[in-house]
């Protein structure tokens, strides 16, 4: 059994290539994903490996890398996605395209969420070709872009086949180095309240959207989810996160919006999470409608899985007992790729979760390096 300790990675390279990712700007939207994929594209053309970009708009495109086995073996995907979310009006002490390097650290948007995953994903794949290891299954590096928002690189790949036939799928998100078998899903809603404008000066002639939508929120607030805890993702979750309303201050306003974000557990049906909020909101004497955002299913895979048992071995370290696989709070592309596909998933990656999305993003530099080990120890062990 290989150990990830045992894999010989050069530093060097290593982070010269993810910052050469961190500064090739993705911010989604819009996308422009296609600035990493060009470049992961000629890295590994470089090395004589040949590349897929599958174009989903101008500027956009997946990419698909396959390291070929001698045959007979199952399929394993590295999957990694390639936008980020935008950089936010913080201000930064480094600059989120600068992957500038302070200790042990590399900082920018997305260097923790996930372009370190990304990365050490390419380069795995690029150390197996390298060292010439015997694999009777195929290795796919598979780059979606569009996760942030939509999964739309994702859905890309399920919908044009680009995915069928593997066997298993490991995701490159951030677990602080942990092995997570299961994520939340995620139900986001929409729901819009309208009334009536008028003068500021005489509210009484309209109707206020937004004290309308103020009822809902009380309403809501005492909505609770109908799931037990689960053993590794703890409760589902609701929190109203944005709402909008008004045109100006002297006027009554005709309409105000909420959007909601719940984040499921295995068990919990979204279809029936929204009957049941319609059910909730249908009371109320004024119509409320809801719109459905995104609907992301919450994943888990049998711990005894064989890639499982194998990611836990791989990461184990002076010889103690595999660690026990965790949950995430967030969801993947997995979200995608499992329901369809009908195959295992694990979440390995090398950044910390609390640091995604935040202003000075950073991913530690030895866990990066670990992450690469791990998906190379973890390739071989599966696929010989």
């Amino acid at each position: 059994m290989p150990r990830a300790s045992e894999v010989q990675v050069d530093p060097q390279e290593a982070v010269a290539l993810l910052a050469e990712c961190v500064r090739a700007e993705s911010v989604n939207p819009p996308g422009n994903e296609e600035r990493v994929t060009s470049l992961l594209s000629r890295r590994f053309e470089r090395e004589g490996l040949p590349v897929e970009l599958h174009r989903l708009s101008p500027g956009r495109a997946n990419l698909v890398a396959r390291l070929r086995g001698s045959g007979g073996g199952p399929t394993l995907v590295l999957s990694g996605h390639t936008d980020t979310v935008p950089p936010g009006e913080a201000p930064w002490q480094h600059g989120p395209w600068s992957a500038d390097l302070a200790g042990d650290r590399l900082y920018g948007r997305g260097a923790c969420d996930m372009k370190s995953g990304l990365a050490a994903m390419v380069l795995a794949v690029l150390l197996l070709r390298r060292r010439g290891v015997p694999l009777r299954g195929d290795l796919v590096l598979a780059a979606s872009a569009g996760e942030e928002v939509d999964c739309l690189g994702a859905r890309s790949f399920i919908d044009t086949g680009g995915l069928s036939g593997v066997d298993a799928i490991v995701v490159g998100e951030p677990t602080g180095g942990e092995v997570a078998i299961a994520h939340k899903g995620a139900l986001w809603l929409r729901l819009t309240t309208r009334g009536q404008t008028a003068h500021g000066a005489m509210p009484e002639r309209g109707v206020n959207a937004l004290l309308l939508m103020h009822r809902v929120i009380d309403r809501l607030e005492r909505f609770r989810l109908p799931a037990d805890a689960h053993p590794l993702l703890g409760q589902a979750t609701m929190s109203i996160n944005t709402i909008q309303g008004g045109h100006s201050v002297n006027v009554v306003p005709d309409r105000c919006r909420a959007e909601v974000d719940m984040r499921t557990v295995p068990g919990l049906d979204h279809a029936g999470l929204e009957r049941d909020v319609r059910g909730a909101l249908g009371d109320l004497g004024f119509p409320v409608e809801v719109e459905v955002l995104t609907s992301r299913p919450p994943v888990q895979t049998d711990p005894e899985a064989p890639v499982v048992r194998l990611a836990r071995e791989v990461v184990t370290r002076d010889g103690t007992a595999p660690r026990a696989p965790v949950g995430l709070a967030y969801f993947t592309d997995a979200s995608v790729y499992q329901p369809a596909l009908k195959v295992p998933v694990v979440v390995y990656g090398p950044g910390e979760a609390s640091v995604c999305h935040q202003p000075d993003e950073w991913v530690a530099l030895p866990a990066y390096l670990e992450a690469i080990r791990f998906y190379a120890a973890l390739a071989q062990a599966y696929l010989s």
